[in-house]
């Protein structure tokens, strides 16, 4: 019907299917990189969910210099383009937080999943008409058996940089708590419509600390426990979940 985006790697298009009339989302992936296409697959393959936060995988088209995959079509906005392409801030410290609690809901079924997501931005995150989130994108995942264990990213894709942390970036590792630093990005950019961090600029978070000095206390607290270098010490999932700002 049309185009949804467009990578380095692939388009996405949103498409109709003649036998069923179904929507469906349908990724074209040119066929130069197999091992990473089928990585992808394999993790579409193995999401389990039933409240549509997460795509659901349907079929693997094979042509001949070409695959496709077919997912459930996510109706609805970029968080980027509702939010971040405006003149003025909509999203104001009170507002954000049903936002955040679904990006944290969305990145929690990640890690149900054992899947760590590895490219969390505004742009990566569905908001449908009646405000329900949801993330896509998982060309830049990976699996996960232990939440305390610390990987080897044995790859060369590892997201967008400026919402990278320091352990992806500078040591080619990740980790489960890798996926809120980049949600801490998130919650900057969403906030003051502009980056936090330049590419490759990121290694000393503290000296961006200063630009949290007009958040409420509580805020300022959450982001200084997710822009902490080593990601074992960073504060969980679980952690934000029951922080005073967001509780």
């Amino acid at each position: 019907i049309y185009k949804l985006g467009e990578g380095a790697n692939s388009k996405v298009y949103n498409v109709i299917s003649l036998n069923n009339k179904k929507m469906y989302t349908y990724k074209e992936y040119h066929n130069n990189n197999i091992d990473k296409i089928n990585k992808e697959i394999e993790i579409l393959k193995s999401i389990k969910t039933e409240n549509n936060v997460l795509p659901k995988y349907y079929k693997t088209i094979i042509g001949k210099n070409k695959v496709c995959v077919l997912t459930n079509y996510i109706e609805g906005k970029e968080l980027f383009e509702k939010y971040c392409l405006k003149k003025n801030n909509i999203l104001t410290e009170e507002t954000i937080k049903p936002v955040l609690k679904q990006m944290v809901g969305c990145i929690e079924e990640c890690n149900k999943n054992n899947i760590i997501h590895m490219d969390i931005k505004p742009e990566n995150f569905i908001i449908s008409h009646d405000d329900k989130i949801s993330l896509i994108d998982f060309g830049s995942s990976q699996f996960f058996n232990n939440k305390n264990k610390i990987y080897n990213l044995n790859s060369s894709k590892i997201g967008t940089l400026s919402y990278c942390s320091p352990e992806v970036l500078y040591r080619n590792i990740y980790h489960i708590n890798s996926d809120i630093w980049s949600l801490g990005v998130c919650i900057y950019g969403l906030l003051e419509n502009k980056k936090l961090f330049n590419e490759h600029e990121i290694y000393n978070p503290k000296k961006n600390y200063k630009y949290f000095n007009t958040f409420t206390l509580e805020l300022q607290d959450l982001l200084k426990r997710i822009f902490v270098t080593y990601p074992h010490k960073r504060i969980s999932l679980e952690e934000i979940k029951k922080h005073p700002f967001i509780k």
